[in-house]
């Protein structure tokens, strides 16, 4: 889960991926906004199959505080 920080009240974005049978795929790259975000992995807070490697990207503006839980 990351919290990005700003000056008005967080609005949620829960991210989406394809599903097909057993597999899962994910990643991407997330936009930071001015305002403050949450952002959750797919079907948070379920655990991934084993063997599923998902790598997110955070892009921020320069000055943006990111805190990861």
């Amino acid at each position: 889960m990351a919290i990005l920080s700003g000056s008005k009240k967080p609005e949620t974005l829960i991210s989406s991926t394809n599903v097909n049978g057993s597999s899962i795929s994910c990643g991407g790259i997330l936009k930071a906004q001015p305002y403050g975000q949450i952002f959750t992995s797919p079907d948070y807070p379920k655990n991934y199959p084993s063997g599923v490697e998902c790598v997110w990207k955070i892009d921020a503006d320069p000055g943006q505080l990111i805190s990861l839980d």
